[in-house]
């Protein structure tokens, strides 16, 4: 156990921790907890505070720690420990006094054995991992870490992580990705990718955009020329070869996008994660990867912002 939390107590069954207690930590708020406790509940015994003001803290659980403790063997009714004999509340898993597990195992809530290409999980609600065990790596990064870097809707990309891993796959269909590309990249904090994609919807605008100015002078547009499709004889054909190759590209990116958008995430998660680890100067890798990793509101608005300017300024230039 990480010397760290040797001041804590578990959320759960309130017993401190001690020197050889296998504690895991909630991958969104970073709350320790007995590895059985959290198996047992499910989930973090925080998650109704995730992403809010009252999200858990060091300090806030060392207050609780100590409320806990003050409290007299009277106020603690439901469960008679079998070592002990101290009574503790009916929904601990652990003798809040000698440390005596009494709860359920996670040999308890093993399910029947998994297909080969299928994650090694039982389904939990609210579960941040969506029911992936907390032992699972990626790409020898732990699924926790990659949950936390992650954040909102980790439930969903830890299991298709490690499908992806397991079955060896780079194909994992994203609708976000194959429709918007460009904001899906810069929600999720892929500024190299997403910076990509609106190149690529520029440059598609760009080859567009003779043609449009075309249809613009005969009162018509891409929806109507299929049912009127009368083109001046004087076209430059160069202008249709152009507008045929923006076509082609805006396609042909929205299926890759579509395609490998959930791969091209993983790897970003992974070797943003592993560069965390890497950095010496790092204090506290949990806080930075959280910080690093989560959605962002703002880099889709800006992204939507530039591409709004950007197309009228090639418009006057064309």
């Amino acid at each position: 156990m990480n010397e760290k939390y040797e001041k804590e107590i578990c959320p759960v069954c309130y017993a401190k921790f001690f020197e050889d207690d296998d504690v895991v930590v909630c991958p969104i708020c970073g709350a320790p907890h007995h590895r059985d406790c959290y198996n047992g509940l499910g989930h973090c015994k925080y998650q109704d505070t995730h992403y809010t003001p009252d999200q858990w803290d060091k300090q806030k659980n060392r207050n609780s720690a100590t409320d806990r403790t003050d409290a007299g063997p009277n106020d603690r009714v439901g469960i008679t420990c079998p070592d002990c004999g101290a009574v503790s509340s009916s929904d601990t898993l652990f003798c809040p006094n000698c440390g005596t597990p009494f709860g359920k195992k996670r040999t308890e809530y093993a399910t029947d054995e998994d297909d080969e290409n299928s994650p090694d999980y039982t389904p939990a609600f609210n579960d941040p991992l969506g029911g992936v065990s907390a032992q699972e790596s990626v790409d020898d990064v732990p699924i926790i870490e990659i949950s936390s870097f992650v954040g909102p809707n980790s439930a969903s990309y830890c299991p298709k992580f490690v499908k992806m891993k397991k079955g060896g796959r780079k194909v994992f269909w994203s609708w976000f990705a194959f429709l918007i590309p460009e904001y899906f990249f810069f929600y999720r904090k892929c500024y190299g990718l997403g910076s990509l994609a609106l190149a690529i919807k520029l440059m598609v605008f760009t080859l567009m955009t003779p043609f449009s100015n075309i249809l613009s002078s005969l009162n018509t547009d891409y929806a109507n020329i299929y049912t009127n499709p009368t083109i001046p004889a004087d076209t430059p054909p160069s202008i249709l070869l152009l507008a045929l190759a923006g076509y082609a590209l805006l396609a042909a990116s929205m299926v890759i996008f579509g395609l490998f958008g959930n791969y091209f995430y993983k790897t970003h998660c992974v070797e943003t994660i592993k560069n965390i680890k890497s950095n010496d100067k790092t204090e506290d890798i949990h806080e930075e990867i959280s910080r690093r990793g989560g959605v962002t509101v703002w880099a889709p608005l800006v992204c939507f912002a530039v591409y709004q300017l950007l197309i009228n300024v090639i418009a006057v230039l064309l």
